[in-house]
């Protein structure tokens, strides 16, 4: 998908390029269309958060605290074993880091 050093640009192409291979997705699982809702949820981490936010392993590191599965939209905290879901990557950081700008 994307290398962890990846910028809000670089993200933006992802999206692009992949909205036009969903056009073409015929596969069972529909595999590109899920990479198309990762990528979205990736760009607005990355619009939303600025700093603090570095894309690994298919989800995001938050204030190096936190990560966010981009696929299932769970977060959990570093050193904790129990997930808990969020709606919205703009939600989820106002949570987090105690703030309504974020």
């Amino acid at each position: 998908m994307l290398s962890s050093d990846c910028t809000l640009q670089d993200v933006k192409d992802a999206i692009r390029r992949t909205k036009i291979a969903t056009r073409s997705d015929e596969s069972y699982n529909r595999t590109e269309t899920k990479t198309l809702k990762k990528l979205k949820n990736l760009h607005e981490f990355m619009e939303v958060g600025g700093y603090g936010i570095i894309y690994t392993h298919g989800g995001v590191k938050i204030d190096n605290k936190y990560f966010a599965n981009l696929n299932q939209q769970k977060w959990i905290r570093y050193g904790h074993h129990w997930w808990s879901y969020y709606n919205t990557p703009t939600d989820l950081l106002h949570k987090l880091r105690g703030s309504a700008d974020a």
